[in-house]
């Protein structure tokens, strides 16, 4: 059997690659969550749309004397595709909401995703979001915006694949000092 030492990658626990003069890369997954939506926004189309066909199958026949048998649409009917669309539409909401979620923090500053820098020198604060909940029970945070002199940078935790390289950032933001001091 093979010695092997202490200082072996191999043998040693998993834990952050960020430090302090890395670059960290912000991953971020919606796909659990457009997938839900995609699949309960297809469930209401495909009712939308079985109930438009039975609607349209089980209509009277016109008869000959002349007079024309218009049924009334019924409402309900429509509501299958609202519902439908709106479950649809969400995937486009969370693709908006990635666009502000930044790509890379490193000891320059905030790389977005469209491209946009924000270097530190333009930082102004941290703002800390939290969950709306009723008067009375305590919030929880859901995660912060990076504030600079040209826009800011949103980094919700939840949707955030690499949390432990990601929130040092924020705890040392929170606490006042620079990220990436070394």
């Amino acid at each position: 059997m093979p010695a092997t030492s202490d200082t072996d990658p191999s043998r040693q626990p998993a834990q952050s690659t960020a430090g302090p003069s890395e670059r960290v890369e912000v991953r971020v997954s919606y796909r659990a969550r457009v997938a839900w939506a995609l699949a309960i926004g297809g469930v209401f189309m495909v009712f939308f749309i079985v109930a438009l066909v039975a609607y349209y199958v089980n209509a009277p026949a016109a008869e000959s004397s002349g007079s024309s048998s218009l049924r009334p649409f019924p409402a309900p009917i429509l509501a299958f595709a609202v519902l439908g669309l709106c479950f649809l539409v969400i995937p486009l909401i969370l693709s908006a909401e990635k666009q502000r979620i930044p790509r890379w923090i490193d000891h320059a500053g905030v790389t977005m995703r469209n491209g946009a820098h924000f270097p530190w020198h333009e930082y102004r604060g941290i703002r800390v979001l939290k969950e709306r909940r009723a008067r009375g029970t305590q919030a929880t945070e859901v995660g912060v915006e990076l504030v600079f002199t040209r826009g800011t940078a949103l980094i919700r935790y939840r949707p955030i694949t690499n949390p432990a390289d990601v929130l040092w950032i924020t705890d040392q933001l929170k606490q006042g000092n620079p990220p990436f001091a070394g």
